[in-house]
Formats: C-alpha cells, sequence, structure tokens
C-alpha cells in the first residue's frame, strides 16, 4: 500500500464522528467495553462537535477517554455503521498516562446499564482472533501496520456484529507486553495482566 497523502478525503468540520487508532511499539490502544457479560474493543472518539474540524475531535477524544496526547495522522478509513458515517485517524502517543481519562464514561458517570469502559493495549498479533469493532477497522490496522496504509481514505460498510460471547473464535487471552517480548516503553508505563475475553487489562 502506499503512503496516504493528509487531507485527502476528509469530512467536513462539524460533521460525523471522529475515532483514533493508535498503534505503538505493535500494540493497539482501544477500549474494552463490558455489557451483560458481553466484552468487545473499540476505538476512542466521538461526535464531532459544532465548529470542531474531525482531527481536533478525535485528538480531543483521545485524551478525555484515554488521557493519551497524540500525534494525528492521515485519515484511514471512513466507516458507515448505521448513521452517521465514523472517520478514522491513525495516531502516535506522544504524552499522557493510558488508562486515567476523565470522560463520563471512563470514570462512571453512565449509567450501569451502559456497562464499563476500560482502556488497554492490545497486541497487533492478537487482532484477527479478538473482537474488535468495526471488523474492517480491526482488518486494515491488522494489514497496515505490516504492509502500509491505504493512499486515500478507505470507505467501508460494517454489517451489524455478533457479540464476541457468542462468537468463540474471537474470545482468546491477551499476551503482556513484557511476556511477548515488547519495548520497555510498554512494560514502564503499564502492568498488564491476561484477562480471558476481548482486551488485557490495563492498570496502574
Amino acid at each position: 500500500m502506499a503512503t496516504p497523502t493528509p487531507g485527502v478525503g476528509l469530512p467536513a468540520p462539524g460533521s460525523g464522528r471522529a475515532r483514533v487508532v493508535i498503534v505503538h511499539d505493535d500494540a493497539l490502544a482501544p477500549i474494552e467495553r463490558q455489557r451483560g457479560g458481553v466484552r468487545h474493543c473499540v476505538s476512542p472518539g466521538g461526535g464531532v462537535e459544532p465548529g470542531e474540524t474531525p482531527e481536533l475531535a478525535a485528538a480531543r477524544e483521545a485524551y478525555e477517554e484515554l488521557a493519551l496526547r497524540v500525534a494525528l495522522g492521515v485519515c484511514i478509513a471512513e466507516v458507515i455503521v448505521g448513521d452517521p458515517r465514523q472517520h478514522f485517524y491513525l495516531a502516535t502517543p506522544r504524552g499522557g498516562t493510558l488508562g486515567l481519562g476523565l470522560g463520563a464514561e471512563m470514570v462512571g458517570e453512565y449509567p450501569p446499564a451502559r456497562g464499563t469502559y476500560r482502556a488497554v493495549w492490545l497486541p497487533l498479533a492478537a487482532l484477527p482472533a479478538a473482537a474488535v469493532y468495526p471488523r474492517a477497522i480491526a482488518e486494515l490496522v491488522s494489514g497496515g501496520a505490516e504492509r502500509g496504509w491505504p493512499a486515500t481514505p478507505l470507505r467501508l460498510r460494517e454489517p451489524a456484529r455478533r457479540s464476541c460471547q457468542s462468537d468463540n473464535r474471537r474470545r482468546s487471552p491477551f499476551t503482556p507486553p513484557h511476556a511477548a517480548g515488547y519495548t520497555s516503553s510498554h512494560t514502564a508505563l503499564w502492568r498488564v495482566t491476561m484477562k480471558e475475553g476481548c482486551g488485557a487489562t490495563a492498570r496502574r
């Protein structure tokens, strides 16, 4: 795949939703959600506020939800999962402490029926078997990190997903960074324990 050009195919300010795909040291930083005994992982992100560009929204959401300051890259995909469309930006962490986000969902301010939200590190090697949604993004990241990113944002449509609890092929334990031979930049910040289900819990 070719190197993408910044600014190509970006949505208009104040439209849709913006999400960040944070990749660092062969791992992805998604949010693990648990609701009704079912777990799955999603990219951090949220709605683009009036007067805000999608890039600013993506960076803001990364800090609110993960407590990570990121260097935002290019828009790698536009995914239709119902309405509105979701725009995914590649990003690299540049500071902060993952797991200390103060967004309402991250600090337990949502109703219990919404379930729980936790920031995690997920090895890229685990993506094919993990319950990470949208699946199109998981597949794009899995391949892009190895072969390169698309020259322009991919336009994808994500079908309704099955719960990770009902799909045994996507339920697997996740290896802590130190056990997988990752660099010390992960293990110095996190104590990651193996967690059965869709992700590994990252703790201070």
